[in-house]
């Protein structure tokens, strides 16, 4: 959908990402009804766990929220009451749902959970490895890749063809760090990044992964496929990293900020968010040309973030307090 795919369009994103800091939402042509922070309000969920990791939202009413100790919230009015379940007591950390009724959580200490009735009940699947899983993703109702870190500290992937039935370990290279994310493009072609840069690809459904070019020796945390070929990445010390070839290229843009870039999500091919450490989210109107600041009053480590569409968000992450947040974009 970008029509961004030549060397000076790449500089020039390479530059704005550079200077960005200098626009501010102070500036109310640059809302566009899409920005605000005034339009961003936290959410009360009637929990007080430490820490909220991962949201999604299958439609404007539905979605869930994991985080440490077991915890699920879930909606059905769009964030307006929260549900809270007990899935056990280990840290969750990422969710995914399909198109139909399937989903999956994963978690520290080798948990991986399964529903297909909207949480109402629940299956345990087994890992063959005791590990932290961060990621989770399905090209089809039954081929999924699991990513994590190994108790060395090691990165790992595991993989399905049967929905999670039986978990397979995948063969990574040697001097793999822990991962952060999966992502396919296609059942053949992938993606594994993570720790001090760690950048893994497989053109083969993950029976071979092979280290990718050396972008960065920062954690990558978080990569966002607009569609197949432009996507963009975050991770520490304000990395920001993209690709309009579907992968075959990787850029590494300015450095945003200083601080943690923990996720990124982008609604379309032009409006696209980042949260992360202190309280920051920015946004892009414009493909990515030029961001702004949402000056959304908190200094929570916001750690993922999710839009139905681009009058209606979610964030959540963990307050200085220890509190776990849930904070809601919406505009007319």
């Amino acid at each position: 959908m970008k029509k961004i795919a030549n060397t000076t369009s790449k500089m020039l994103i390479a530059f704005m990402m550079i200077v960005f800091f200098a626009c501010n939402d102070d500036d109310d042509d640059n809302n566009g009804g899409s920005g605000g922070g005034s339009d961003w309000e936290q959410l009360e969920t009637g929990t007080d766990v430490n820490a909220l990791n991962d949201v999604v939202f299958k439609n404007v009413d539905e979605g869930w929220v994991v985080g440490n100790d077991g915890i699920l919230l879930l909606t059905f009015d769009g964030g307006e009451t929260w549900e809270n379940k007990s899935l056990g007591d280990e840290h969750l950390n990422k969710t995914l749902y399909l198109n139909d009724s399937s989903a999956w959580i994963v978690g520290d200490n080798k948990t991986i959970l399964f529903s297909n009735n909207k949480w109402e009940s629940h299956q345990a699947q087994s890992s063959p490895v005791t590990a932290d899983f961060n990621d989770v993703f399905f090209i089809s109702k039954t081929k999924g890749w699991i990513a994590g870190v190994d108790t060395e500290g090691k990165g790992l992937i595991l993989t399905t063809n049967n929905g999670g039935q039986t978990w397979n370990l995948q063969t990574t290279p040697v001097e793999t760090f822990g991962l952060n994310e999966i992502h396919f493009t296609d059942a053949e072609t992938g993606f594994a990044m993570g720790e001090l840069g760690t950048f893994l690809k497989t053109t083969d459904g993950g029976q071979t992964w092979l280290h990718m070019e050396h972008l960065t020796g920062k954690g990558i945390n978080s990569l966002d496929f607009v569609n197949y070929q432009d996507a963009y990445g975050v991770g520490d010390k304000g990395l920001f990293f993209y690709t309009f070839d579907g992968g075959e290229s990787w850029e590494v843009g300015g450095e945003i900020t200083v601080t943690k870039l923990n996720d990124i999500f982008y609604v379309d091919d032009m409006i696209g968010w980042i949260v992360g450490s202190g309280g920051m989210i920015y946004y892009t109107l414009n493909s990515g040309y030029s961001w702004y600041v949402s000056a959304i009053s908190t200094n929570a480590d916001l750690r993922s973030i999710w839009f139905v569409h681009s009058k209606l968000g979610f964030c959540v992450g963990e307050a200085k307090n220890l509190n776990g947040v849930v904070y809601r974009f919406k505009t007319e």
